[in-house]
């Protein structure tokens, strides 16, 4: 199926999502439209988000019911395509989505995998879930599923294979780094290793329970017994700092492990290209977009299997994935890269990662990954 329009329906102008839709609409000809239920939360700017840039996509913040109806008659012919990252919690983008399945337009998901754990909470949120694909499935044309843990998570829903495709959330071409710094990076790094020998391991992101940031300290700990020449940065900010500080001071680590607080974007671009391996050991993460912004830098990467962005390992030269919340796992694979950590300093290594993310998770990849994928649309 051909398109000339395509709307995104975000909840909120979404930072995750923008690099994709900038590239398409700057590179894809198609008239690009979005559309936000809500503002960007406080919570979201105290982190330090900022608005996203949607490049000349037409946008609309808090429309109101008119322009709303405006939106989905003007865009409810055959060569316009509707996407909606998410439906749950977002009522005026849900009733549009309802509207839009009585016309001739393509409606299409772009959907994180949630949590369907086996508390009260996720076993309700798994019967809502059941219940709302019961009811839209079969006007779903398309799926864009965070990761293989969502590709697989909304087939159980009843989506048919052939809709749903495992797709990432892309990362701006500008914030992946260039050949020139790669080779002062590994250069520099070598040369460090054999007068110092340090490795230094990197989280960031907020310091909250799903995270699991124990994990990784109880990790770290077994480490040091054999690795003396090992530290941990933890970036980012959250109610349970305290508590992980005291976490580190009772192991006795309080030498080896720092907390550095938030950062801006730049400074964490030097956090990334300062480090030589970045671990995310969340115990259930719908994508974690650090892990794609720290292989951009170059680093490789240690995640839990219960990220979206697990998915993005495709071998060993980009990292590992160990089994979530499994101290085990965690330092067998940590432990792994420790022990070849010359070669994935490696220019050759630096240039591969940073080649792969180029071709499968820039946003001008995405936009011709999203652009091949709408043509598997059929009315």
């Amino acid at each position: 199926m051909k398109f000339k329009s395509i709307v995104f329906w975000l909840e909120y102008p979404l930072f995750h999502i923008s690099p994709l839709i900038k590239s398409i609409s700057e590179q894809s000809g198609l008239k690009t439209i979005v559309v936000c239920e809500k503002k960007i939360p406080q919570w979201r700017l105290d982190m330090g988000f900022v608005p996203p840039d949607f490049g000349v996509s037409d946008v609309y913040v808090e429309p109101t019911s008119k322009v709303r109806k405006r939106i989905e008659k003007t865009f409810s012919d055959k060569e316009s395509v509707h996407i909606f990252h998410g439906l749950r919690g977002v009522k005026k983008n849900h009733k549009s989505f309802i509207t839009l399945t009585k016309e001739l337009c393509s409606l299409g998901l772009y959907f994180e995998p949630s949590v369907f754990g086996g508390t009260p909470k996720g076993i309700l949120r798994k019967q809502i879930y059941r219940v709302l694909f019961f009811k839209i499935k079969n006007h779903v044309d398309i799926m864009f599923a965070l990761g293989n843990l969502g590709k697989d998570q909304y087939m159980k829903l009843g989506l048919a294979n052939h809709k749903v495709f495992s797709f990432p959330y892309f990362i701006d071409d500008d914030a992946i780094i260039d050949k020139t710094s790669i080779e002062e990076i590994s250069r520099d790094k070598n040369k460090s290793l054999s007068i110092y020998p340090k490795i230094k391991l990197l989280y960031v992101g907020q310091l909250i329970p799903t995270k699991n940031i124990p994990l990784l300290i109880k990790s770290f700990k077994q480490l040091v017994k054999s690795n003396k020449n090992i530290t941990l940065s933890i970036v980012g900010s959250g109610f349970l700092e305290d508590t992980l500080k005291q976490q580190v001071i009772k192991s006795g680590l309080e030498d080896r492990v720092y907390f550095l607080g938030k950062k801006s974007q730049a400074e964490l671009k030097h956090m990334y290209q300062s480090h030589d391996i970045f671990i995310l050991p969340s115990r259930f993460d719908g994508w974690g977009a650090v892990s794609v912004e720290a292989l951009a830098n170059g680093l490789p990467i240690v995640i839990s299997d219960r990220c979206g962005s697990a998915s993005i390992v495709k071998n060993q030269t980009h990292g590992v994935v160990f089994k979530s919340n499994s101290v085990k796992s965690l330092t067998k694979s940590l432990q792994l890269l420790i022990n070849n950590i010359e070669s994935y300093q490696s220019e050759q290594a630096y240039l591969e990662r940073i080649a792969y993310v180029r071709h499968s998770l820039s946003a001008s990849a995405g936009k011709k990954l999203f652009i091949k994928a709408l043509a598997n649309i059929k009315k």
